[in-house]
Formats: C-alpha cells, sequence, structure tokens
C-alpha cells in the first residue's frame, strides 16, 4: 500500500511510493510527517529490531492495514527505517490462499 524510507533523523530520503507508482503531493499532504514520534520508526531506530504497528485507518485509502517496519544499516550503524504499509485485507488473502489454503473460499 505505501512504501518509504527515511533517515535517523526521521527525514524521507525517497518518494514515497503506493501502488500506482510514487505518491502525488495532494495524497503526500495527507500523511502525519511526524515520523520520529511514530512507533513505527522508533522501534527500529532503539532496537535495531523489525516493528509491526497495530491495526489503523489509512489516510488515504481508509482502508485498514498495518505498518511494517525494519532498521537499514550500514555496516554496524542504523541509518534509517524501511516502513511497508500492507492492507489488512491482502494479508488476509495471502494466509488463506498460501498459508491456510483450505480456508480460501470462506
Amino acid at each position: 500500500q505505501l512504501a518509504l524510507i527515511v533517515n535517523k533523523g526521521g527525514a524521507k530520503n525517497t518518494d514515497i511510493f503506493i501502488r500506482t507508482g510514487r505518491i502525488t503531493p495532494e495524497l503526500e499532504k495527507k500523511l502525519d510527517k511526524k515520523y520520529t514520534e511514530r512507533a513505527w520508526f522508533i522501534v527500529p531506530m532503539e532496537n535495531g529490531t523489525m516493528h509491526i504497528t497495530d491495526l489503523f485507518k489509512s489516510r488515504i485509502t481508509g482502508l485498514l492495514g498495518l505498518t511494517v517496519s525494519a532498521p537499514i544499516r550500514r555496516k554496524d550503524a542504523i541509518v534509517g527505517v524501511l516502513r511497508l504499509d500492507c492492507k489488512f485485507e491482502d494479508l488476509v488473502q495471502t494466509i488463506r490462499t498460501r498459508i491456510a489454503p483450505e480456508t480460501a473460499n470462506r
């Protein structure tokens, strides 16, 4: 649903990408830019571990989703965070078809 890389200071290092390509400036305005205050940023920076958020309603699509984030390392130092937002519906479908195919038609 969304992909973003931010540096250790919380500034984005790339354009923000969604399924259709680069996010438009109009859609980007809907996003909260206080990245350093968000768990998806804080946990990987402080603990050096991957983090999965609780479910949330996307400001862009209005759909349920969750964020998976992980530290980006250069040698032994954390230099930033990769954020991937996933549609909850897509995750459920993946589980049904790949992990538990017997539930795919439910």
